[in-house]
């Protein structure tokens, strides 16, 4: 197995089946090779340095972001990707629309999927966030059975996608591409959690 943490960053991703893996982190970029037999070595050791190289407390964000993803059947990978795009790992966050947490749940599709997310402290605690945003977005999956409808739903409301593809038009507006990336860093999975 080799580490080169001494190159500029390019983006997150997997590259080949499971023979390399790259993670971006601020100015460098971390790169592990390990034969497919080590492949979940290979994860368990990127895993660990993303996190030593998160924020200070985001890492137990990201941990907790993977762990309930499995829970939901949802790539970590994916997780990862959205909970950063969505809070940069703030379990405080709070945008001008007035989404909360680390999912940025609205507060009236936090109380549509779990009725005892009543106030903003229970929709801002971290795990019942991870909990309740990434059902919504597994539920988003199996509707559209597309990753990107799915992520864009997740976003823009199911109403306004399906609105846009009632009338035939894309209902894109750049939050996938945010999500899943570009380039070779692109997100190449499905969404759902792999079993290896």
């Amino acid at each position: 197995m080799q580490l080169d943490c001494a190159r500029p960053a390019a983006s997150f991703g997997r590259a080949r089946p499971v023979r390399a893996a790259e993670q971006s982190l601020g100015r460098h970029t971390l790169r592990a090779t390990a034969e497919p037999s080590g492949s979940r070595a290979l994860g368990a050791l990127l895993g660990a340095l993303v996190l030593s190289a998160l924020p200070a407390g985001a890492g137990a964000q990201a941990a907790d972001s993977a762990a309930a993803a499995e829970r939901q059947g949802i790539d970590p990978d994916l997780a990862y990707r959205l909970v950063r795009t969505e809070s940069n790992f703030n379990p405080r966050a709070r945008s001008r629309a007035g989404a909360l947490g680390l999912t940025q749940l609205m507060p009236g599709t936090a109380r549509w999927l779990e009725p005892r997310m009543t106030t903003a402290e229970r929709i801002m605690d971290p795990d019942a966030n991870l909990a309740v945003g990434l059902r919504y977005l597994r539920q988003l999956l199996d509707k559209y059975d597309d990753l990107r409808l799915a992520l864009l739903a997740y976003n823009r409301g199911e109403g306004a996608v399906d609105r846009d593809l009632r009338r035939g038009r894309d209902p894109e507006n750049g939050y996938s591409r945010h999500v899943l990336g570009t380039g070779p860093g692109r997100y190449a999975g499905d969404g759902r959690r792999r079993v290896d």
